[in-house]
């Protein structure tokens, strides 16, 4: 693709003096052409797959492949993907299992997220699975299922919720059918064991963390060829001093760092340059470089109201033990007493063991 650009036979997109015109997005055998809208354009194009055919020995599949067409009409688009063989195709559309072109500030377009997660979260796991188990799978499943779209995204607050809905109704046994009872307030349950909780972490400190990193990685990454692009098609982020301004996703991962100062977090108090002026350093971490988890936990422990002592876990016990220790000291086990406080109706309030009318 490079030599049919230098020889004027194929022309890409060019965004600015920083990068060549950009002609392909590659990873394994997904391969994206972009380039300007011209018959001729995408002929020399097939013309060049040619070539890499005879060279290669592969063979492209152009039923298997599609067009689209940025501002050009349905009908041209489907008349070009007719004269070249190949399907038809419009933003937003998936690339790598990311969705591209689409306003992901909508709800709906966070809807095959939620189908992972209800895919996920099956009825029989509620019922069989420990209180212990299902708090494994609230934390390393269901909290890293996003993480593919958080990492490019901001999630809208109903998103959010929704989704921590789900998580909810499933550590306390749940299903979309049948409703268990929550007995603390979830923040109690996701927040650090240190401050008292489960230790399952925020979406919300999950989705900020993994944007933030975004931005660490356009400070440490000057010269590469994505903050090259970034710069290109919204001009240098950096020299505006970390500022709103960008279009669309971009947009977005420099608005996080607002969200942050709302929360009373200042990124810049841990994001500093280094004093040799070598680079940069994040002192959260001793080492000096950014982690998603220190954030998550930074912005948790500010989110999240903590106990007034931390959660002693035992290692040399099953987890759903600890969990039962945990929801003992919290008062958050179906006594009678706090049975009859949730409206359940018994028989007697009296204890079965001392018949007294309190627990003892």
């Amino acid at each position: 693709m490079k030599e049919a650009q230098r020889a004027n036979i194929y022309k890409g997109v060019r965004l600015n003096n920083l990068v060549d015109d950009i002609s392909i997005f590659q990873f394994a055998d997904d391969a994206i052409f972009v380039g300007d809208w011209s018959y001729q354009n995408a002929k020399n194009l097939l013309r060049a797959l040619k070539c890499f055919e005879a060279c290669s020995g592969l063979k492209i599949n152009l039923s298997k492949s599609s067009l689209s067409g940025v501002r050009v009409a349905k009908e041209e688009v489907k008349n070009m993907a007719r004269r070249l063989n190949c399907k038809e195709d419009s933003l937003p559309f998936k690339y790598l299992g990311l969705p591209v072109g689409g306003n992901l500030n909508l709800s709906r377009n966070w809807r095959p997220l939620i189908g992972k997660f209800r895919d996920k979260l099956s009825g029989w796991k509620a019922e069989t699975l420990s209180i212990g188990g299902r708090s494994c799978l609230c934390k390393s499943v269901l909290g890293a299922l996003g993480t593919y779209l958080f990492s490019m995204y901001k999630a809208p607050k109903k998103v959010i919720n929704l989704h921590e809905g789900l998580r909810r109704n499933f550590q306390w046994g749940g299903t979309d059918d049948k409703k268990k009872i929550c007995w603390t307030k979830w923040d109690n349950v996701i927040r650090d064991k240190q401050c008292g909780g489960l230790g399952i972490g925020s979406l919300r400190a999950l989705n900020l963390a993994l944007l933030t990193k975004w931005r660490w990685r356009e400070k440490t990454e000057a010269d590469a060829l994505w903050n090259k692009v970034v710069r290109g098609c919204n001009g240098n982020t950096r020299a505006t001093g970390g500022s709103s301004k960008g279009r669309g996703t971009w947009h977005a991962i420099l608005g996080v760092e607002k969200d942050l100062e709302e929360m009373g977090i200042n990124l810049s108090s841990f994001l500093k340059p280094k004093d040799d002026g070598s680079g940069w350093f994040w002192e959260l971490e001793q080492s000096g470089n950014f982690t998603v988890r220190s954030l998550r936990r930074l912005i948790d422990g500010v989110n999240l109201p903590a106990a007034e002592t931390g959660t002693e876990w035992n290692h040399w016990i099953p987890n759903k033990t600890n969990i039962l220790i945990w929801r003992a000291l919290n008062n958050r086990l179906p006594t009678r007493d706090n049975l009859l406080k949730r409206g359940i109706c018994l028989p007697t309030p009296d204890c079965p063991i001392c018949h007294h009318t309190r627990n003892a």
